[in-house]
């Protein structure tokens, strides 16, 4: 196992996010999970994503209360993401289910911007270090 960089083993897919505030989903509301940093924060009847993701927190997230609430979550299927959350695709060298076990509850404070509000920028989310054995080792930790 060695310390990988999420920039180095996931796609971010933040540049296809687009905020909509209450007054424009309500316009639109229908069956399709639109989130933001800590989950669903609604429903709307279009969507960006059509795959399995993991979202991490970019800011409102509980990044001090890492270890009791998750600062990840793994999507799947049709879905719409604010701007909120980051939104990282994996690679052929990690599982998608192996990043989101690897993220869900990591300390990630020494990353986190703001004084007024806690945010992950992007430029640091990309350099946090994870353990990343081969995808075969991944399978191990994973409950299917």
């Amino acid at each position: 196992m060695g310390g990988e960089r999420i920039g180095g083993v996931c796609e971010c897919l933040d540049n296809k996010r687009k905020p909509l505030n209450v007054a424009e989903r309500s316009l639109i509301k229908g069956r399709v999970p639109y989130y933001g940093a800590n989950g669903i924060q609604g429903y709307i009847n279009d969507f960006i994503f059509n795959e399995t993701l993991v979202l991490l927190a970019e800011d409102g997230g509980n990044f001090e209360e890492f270890k009791e609430k998750p600062i990840a979550q793994i999507i799947k299927g049709k879905s719409w993401v604010n701007n909120h959350a980051h939104v990282l695709k994996g690679s052929k060298s990690i599982l998608i289910e192996f990043l989101f076990y690897s993220v869900v509850h990591k300390d990630i404070r020494e990353c986190i911007n703001g004084t007024s509000r806690s945010k992950l920028n992007k430029s640091e989310m990309l350099k946090i270090k994870l353990d990343i054995p081969m995808v075969l080792e991944q399978k191990k930790y994973l409950i299917f």
